[in-house]
């Protein structure tokens, strides 16, 4: 099992909603290779298959996926594990290095049996979080994207909205079924 590390600006409903869709992936996909990101806010749908900009300003999404151009600075922190047997062992990486965006169009992804975790932090005083991840669970590629809106309780998170993935399938990840 591979626990999300909350920190004093992560909301403990969120980092759970987090951990919660991770335990999915681990128990269903049980992938070789598994990269966490924190991004330090929330960002945007439009990050979903984003793989670089081009004269500076035009933004390209393509096939295959690319690592998301996050600027390093927004990067909290990423955490790496590769799978050995039954458990799964951190290793040093970075996914996300200083380099102009046209660059980040040859960053191709670690694929078969690969998945991706970005998950905004900061989440503790800010009212919404995002969730994305790429998902490579054999020659395959899947990747979806869901923001999140804390709830009234300010302890619940309600999902505002999706993109490559149902509100339904998203719930039965979140509520661990």
């Amino acid at each position: 099992m591979i626990d999300i590390e909350q920190d004093i600006n992560d909301d403990p409903g969120f980092i759970k909603t987090v951990q919660n869709v991770l335990a999915f992936y681990l128990r269903t996909r049980d992938p070789n290779y598994v990269s966490i990101i924190k991004v330090d806010h929330w960002f945007d749908f439009k990050w979903r298959e984003f793989s670089h900009k081009i004269f500076g300003a035009l933004g390209i999404w393509r096939e295959p996926l690319r690592i998301p151009p996050f600027h390093p600075n927004r990067i909290v922190e990423e955490f790496h594990f590769e799978k050995d047997g039954e458990q799964y062992y951190r290793i040093e990486r970075y996914s996300h290095i200083f380099q102009p965006s046209s660059e980040n169009a040859q960053r191709k992804i670690r694929r078969n049996r690969a998945l991706y975790v970005w998950f905004s932090g900061d989440t503790k005083s800010g009212n919404q979080a995002s969730l994305m991840i790429y998902d490579f669970p054999d020659e395959t590629q899947n990747s979806w994207y869901a923001s999140f809106l804390k709830g009234s309780h300010r302890a619940d998170w309600q999902v505002r909205k999706t993109d490559g993935i149902s509100r339904a399938e998203l719930g039965m990840m979140i509520s661990g079924t």
